[in-house]
């Protein structure tokens, strides 16, 4: 999930058209790997908690002191595991990184029931994807998710869901991808493939530059069905 998160902001800082930065933000129940594997240019030493903990949060050298940042020019914020301070929620994460100009590109982990993200799936204004790994094993887990936000939210909200699916291995076969886009794509907004590359499976820091052309136009084909 942070990968995409990664390129999917990539996508965003890299996009001539936008004049508006990017951050990623670690909207895990307790703090996942966003920051390692996304400040190859200048680690963060802060976190979601302490930035929420400046007076104004929302001016951009607020976000800026308290973030780290990728070669592309994104932001990445990271969370620890403490809870969010002053009855903060991520909607006034969201309302804060627009206020200072930004966009806001979260990853909230693999649990779509965490009462962390609610504020931001149930907010019409924030793209929702699902993400997947291209195995029989992982894409019939999307039953299961889409079926729980359809019982909480209704049809309303997985008509606004894209499904991205990432190729970890080489050689994958896409007849999987193709079932679930032969079920899927009447009732999701879009089911997107993340093409195999050496770079992501690598497990390192997310460097832009290095990727394939073909995975640099699946991310931004991506972002733009979430905007």
């Amino acid at each position: 999930m942070s990968t995409t998160v990664l390129g999917l902001a990539a996508a965003i800082a890299t996009d001539p058209e936008t004049d508006r930065e990017a951050v990623a933000v670690d909207a895990t129940a307790w703090g996942g790997d966003l920051a390692r594997r996304g400040c190859d240019a200048t680690v963060t030493v802060s976190t979601v908690q302490a930035w929420l903990d400046t007076p104004h949060p929302g001016l951009p050298s607020a976000v800026a002191a308290c973030t780290g940042r990728a070669s592309t020019g994104v932001r990445v914020l990271a969370r620890s595991n403490d809870p969010l301070p002053h009855g903060h929620s991520f909607a006034s994460v969201a309302r804060h990184l627009s206020e200072s100009g930004a966009v806001g590109v979260y990853d909230g982990g693999g649990q779509v029931a965490s009462r962390l993200i609610t504020p931001l799936i149930t907010d019409p204004r924030q793209g929702l994807a699902l993400v997947v790994s291209a195995t029989p094993a992982s894409l019939n887990t999307l039953n299961t998710s889409l079926g729980w936000l359809l019982t909480q939210y209704g049809e309303w909200l997985i008509n606004r869901i894209a499904v991205i699916v990432n190729h970890q291995a080489p050689g994958t076969s896409g007849a999987a991808v193709a079932h679930v886009r032969t079920h899927l794509a009447r009732w999701v907004r879009a089911v997107i493939d993340i093409p195999y590359d050496r770079e992501l499976a690598a497990g390192g820091p997310l460097t832009w530059d290095r990727l394939d052309q073909g995975t640099k136009t699946a991310y931004r084909l991506a972002m733009g069905e979430l905007r």
